[in-house]
């Protein structure tokens, strides 16, 4: 057995909080000391553009000297980046904003571009290794996760996690992924017509919109209906990621996914029982809940947790959902309950 030396442990710790916290909190309570001294405004100009590239360059710098050695994601520069970004947007005075206003314009973009192209890269880069090693057991959407949570922990995560799960379904994934997995179908709910409707009326409201406004601003015209493009593909990837992510049995393991909306991991020794029928005092699985119908209601003897929209979580030990064929569902899970508790 291997135990981990404690004085690594301190160092890794002390790395972090010098880059983290002292460092910038240091060197920002210099700049806003400096920029707060009442200095003619040729000297607070120059005096600004050497705290806006101090804050820009010389922290991430700091924080990425720091981190190199340890187990910290190198990428997590990206948010320290758009942190100090924030920082000086707050503390330079606005008629002196000239270069932040520049990198703002510029910089941002193209620090975007380059985070995306990190997070793609590392995400075909993974989906690689699973084909090289013919590993099956895949699922696009938990490699999304983990690799941008490495990267933006928390909330910002997985907003950026749905983000780009909505790129990938909508306009990438054609097919569903071939396993062996024994799966169970959820696209006849009710949600799919609800869906299918908003889409049309979207596709409606743009064109009229559009005309409407280009003869007022053809900028704002162009703008808005680049909007509802975007949530037009963001509506298209969860219709498609119902169909590519069913609920499936997975080592012992029931997966219920809602496309890319909702997801949960229930132990198959955990499910106590499940009854055929429809309750309106259980919660559904489904975010959908008030469009759509459940037919099976799972009790479990411990709890579970749901994982939702931009980090919603949700424990429970009950849950109803919709499955196209809850006789068949019903028959194979407790085959699979015997099996295990035999």
């Amino acid at each position: 057995m291997i135990l981990e030396n404690p004085r690594n442990n301190k160092i890794v710790f002390l790395k972090l909080f010098f880059g983290i916290i002292f460092f910038p909190l240091l060197i920002t309570i210099i700049s806003y000391l400096l920029l707060s001294f009442n200095i003619n405004e040729p000297y607070i100009n120059i005096l600004s553009i050497g705290v806006t590239y101090d804050l820009l360059i010389f922290v991430p710098i700091i924080y990425l000297i720091l981190i190199w050695n340890s187990s910290v994601p190198k990428t997590t520069v990206i948010p320290v980046f758009f942190l100090v970004i924030l920082i000086a947007s707050y503390i330079i005075p606005s008629n002196n904003q000239t270069h932040l206003s520049f990198i703002k314009t510029w910089g941002l973009p193209v620090i975007e571009i380059i985070a995306f192209l990190i997070i793609f890269r590392k995400v075909l880069k993974i989906n690689d290794l699973y084909k090289l090693k013919k590993d099956k057991d895949v699922d696009i959407f938990s490699i999304i996760k983990n690799v941008i949570n490495s990267i933006f922990p928390g909330t910002v995560g997985a907003y950026l996690s749905f983000e780009m799960a909505s790129i990938y379904y909508g306009l990438i994934c054609w097919r569903k992924t071939k396993n062996d997995f024994i799966k169970f179908s959820y696209s006849n709910s009710g949600i799919m017509p609800v869906i299918s409707i908003f889409i049309f009326l979207l596709v409606l409201e743009t064109t009229i919109l559009h005309l409407l406004l280009h003869k007022w601003n053809n900028f704002i015209a162009w703008v808005l209906t680049g909007l509802s493009l975007y949530t037009f593909i963001q509506i298209i990837a969860v219709l498609k990621s119902i169909i590519f992510r069913p609920i499936e049995i997975r080592h012992n393991n029931l997966h219920l996914n809602y496309g890319i909306l909702r997801n949960s991991k229930i132990p198959i020794e955990n499910i106590e029982k499940i009854e055929l029928e429809k309750s309106i005092h259980i919660d559904s699985f489904s975010p959908f809940k008030d469009f759509e119908d459940t037919n099976i209601i799972l009790f479990l003897n411990k709890k579970c947790k749901l994982y939702g929209l931009f980090g919603f979580i949700k424990e429970y030990d009950s849950m109803s959902i919709f499955v196209n064929n809850p006789q068949e569902f019903k028959n194979i899970i407790s085959e699979q309950i015997k099996g295990i508790r035999v």
